[in-house]
């Protein structure tokens, strides 16, 4: 059984993840849809690929091209995400977060139905 020291170090990792996930949570959103992972927004760093399926690539200098865009989840992939994030708002003590887990899920029920966030 844990201790009282290991109780409080659990919860606070799980507060820290939680706190990262609701700050990158807008990354994750397409406007249509959302994204399996953040290959988009980060760069491989050394000998690393991050490739979506078959891509032609290239580098120059320090930077990796592809030809191959964000990585969408499959439908039944964002269903996931949507029931993830309802699960979170109902165990997430904290209410800003747990507010934003459900917005979000709601929002991305919306893209399954045809919704599509505006644009410029």
């Amino acid at each position: 059984m844990a201790n009282s020291a290991q109780v409080s170090v659990a919860a606070d990792l799980l507060d820290t993840g939680l706190t990262t996930l609701s700050a990158l949570l807008p990354l994750f959103d397409s406007g249509g849809g959302s994204f399996y992972d953040l290959r988009h927004v980060t760069q491989p760093s050394g000998a690393q690929s991050v490739m979506s399926h078959a891509t032609r690539t290239t580098v120059s200098g320090n930077t990796l091209h592809s030809d191959v865009g964000p990585n969408r989840a499959r439908w039944d992939y964002h269903a996931v995400h949507i029931r993830q994030l309802r699960i979170l708002s109902t165990i997430d003590s904290y209410s800003e977060r747990a507010k934003q887990w459900l917005i979000t899920a709601n929002r991305w029920t919306s893209y399954m139905a045809g919704f599509r966030s505006p644009h410029n």
